[in-house]
């Protein structure tokens, strides 16, 4: 399997998804948005930030595959997001009510809840 080289590091990534999710989903009227409205708006949003040199690895989306191993993985592991299937339509919702705003703060805090060991998951 191939290797690919990413020109934003873990941190930074992690800073641009949820920067662009939050900002996504807090101007929903309830804060909740089909699974892939979100994977569009968010590829559509993130199009001119170069993660990748090659132009057809440049797709958060696909950032968020080869690092997290998937969107659903991905909004799964943290908190801040939860996913709701109704009627064959997942949705994401953004658990956070408080201000429409994305502090420096809250993005701190976004940590994964799960921790992930060889052979143990601690809750």
């Amino acid at each position: 399997m191939v290797q690919l080289k990413w020109n934003v590091s873990d941190a930074k990534g992690l800073d641009i998804i949820h920067r662009t999710l939050i900002d996504i989903l807090k101007v929903q009227p309830k804060r909740y948005m089909a699974l892939n409205d979100l994977v569009f708006l968010l590829n559509s949003r993130t199009r001119h930030h170069n993660i990748h040199s090659q132009k057809k690895h440049n797709c958060l989306t696909k950032y968020i595959k080869i690092k997290h191993g998937g969107i659903i993985k991905f909004l799964d592991s943290y908190a801040l997001y939860g996913i709701r299937i109704k009627n064959n339509v997942d949705y994401v919702y953004l658990m956070v009510k408080e201000g429409p705003i994305v502090t420096e703060e809250l993005l701190k805090e976004v940590k994964p809840w799960l921790t992930r060991d060889r052979d143990w998951v601690l809750v």
